[in-house]
C-alpha cells in the first residue's frame, strides 16, 4: 500500500508539473519563464519502483511538452514573418500611393501644359490671321496706288506727245537763239518725284539706259531736296550729253516735229537740273 501512495503521490507531482509547464508555453504573457523554470531546468523526477505504465506517460508528457515548445517556437517565427509581411505590405503600399500621387500630379502638369499650348496656338493663329487680313490690305492698296501712277502718267505722256505734235522746228530753234531755254512743266517733270514723260522721239529702246541714268539724277535731287554737288553734276551732264549725241547721230531717222521738242528738252533738263527742286 506503501509504494501505491507514493506512486500516486509522484504521478500527481507530475501531471502538476507538465500542467504548469504546458500553461507557461501557451500563455507567455501571463507567466514568464524565468518565474516557472522548465523541463529542462527542472527534470521530471523519476523515482525507483513507478510501474512501466507510468514511465511511458512520463515519456509521453515530456514528448508533447517538447512538441509544444517546438510548436511555440514555430509559431513565434510564423509570428514574426506575418509581421514582416505585414510591413512589407505596408510599404509596398506607401509606395504605391507615392507612385499615384506622382502620377496624378504629372497628369495634372501635363494637362495645364497642354491647356497653355492650346491657348498659345490659337493665340499665334489668331496673329497670323490677323498679319495676314492687314498684308492682303497693303497688297490691295499698293496696287491701286500702282494703278492710279500708272493712269496719271499715261495721261502725262497723251500731254506731252500733245504739246510736242504742236512744237515746230522753227520755234525750237527760235528759242535756242535767245539762249534760255523753256523749264519743263509738272507734267514733263515730276518736282516731288522726279519721274520723266520722256518726248516721243527718246522713248527708242537705244535710248532706255541713258534716259534712266537722267531720271535717276533727278530723283536723288528730288530726295535730297538741293542743288546737286559738284561731282553728282559733272555724272549728269556725261549722261545728259551722251544721250544728246545719240540724238543727233539719228537726226534723219525722227521728223521735225519730235526731234525739235526732243532736243529743247534737253536744254530744259540741263538748266533745270542746276536749279533747287522747290523752285518752281
Amino acid at each position: 500500500m506503501g509504494t501505491l501512495r507514493d506512486a500516486a503521490t509522484w504521478a500527481v507531482l507530475l501531471a502538476a508539473s507538465l500542467a504548469l509547464v504546458a500553461s507557461a508555453r501557451l500563455d507567455r504573457t501571463r507567466i514568464r519563464p524565468p518565474l516557472l523554470p522548465g523541463p529542462d531546468a527542472l527534470p521530471l523526477p523519476r523515482p525507483p519502483g513507478l510501474p512501466e505504465a507510468l514511465l511511458r506517460s512520463q515519456a509521453e508528457m515530456e514528448t508533447a511538452a517538447e512538441e509544444m515548445r517546438a510548436a511555440g517556437a514555430a509559431a513565434d517565427r510564423a509570428r514574426r514573418e506575418l509581421e514582416q509581411v505585414r510591413a512589407d505590405i505596408d510599404r509596398r503600399q506607401e509606395d504605391l500611393r507615392a507612385l499615384k500621387d506622382d502620377a496624378d500630379a504629372q497628369a495634372e502638369r501635363t494637362k495645364r501644359d497642354l491647356e497653355e499650348a492650346r491657348s498659345r496656338l490659337d493665340e499665334e493663329r489668331d496673329n497670323l490671321e490677323r498679319t495676314a487680313a492687314a498684308a492682303e490690305r497693303r497688297v490691295r492698296a499698293a496696287q491701286a496706288e500702282m494703278a492710279r501712277l500708272a493712269a496719271e502718267r499715261a495721261v502725262r505722256e497723251r500731254e506731252a506727245a500733245a504739246a510736242a505734235a504742236s512744237f515746230t522746228m522753227q520755234e525750237a530753234e527760235r528759242l535756242a537763239s535767245r539762249g534760255v531755254p523753256p523749264r519743263p512743266n509738272a507734267t514733263q517733270l515730276d518736282p516731288v518725284s522726279g519721274d520723266i514723260t520722256w518726248p516721243e522721239a527718246l522713248r527708242d529702246a537705244e535710248y532706255r539706259d541713258r534716259t534712266a541714268d537722267v531720271e535717276r539724277h533727278f530723283r536723288d535731287r528730288a530726295a535730297a531736296g538741293e542743288i546737286p554737288g559738284v561731282e553728282r553734276r559733272r555724272s549728269f551732264e556725261a549722261a545728259l550729253d551722251d544721250l544728246a549725241d545719240r540724238l543727233r547721230a539719228n537726226v534723219s531717222r525722227h521728223p521735225a516735229s519730235q526731234y525739235g521738242p526732243a532736243r529743247t528738252f534737253l536744254d530744259s533738263l540741263r538748266r533745270e537740273y542746276g536749279l533747287p527742286p522747290e523752285e518752281r
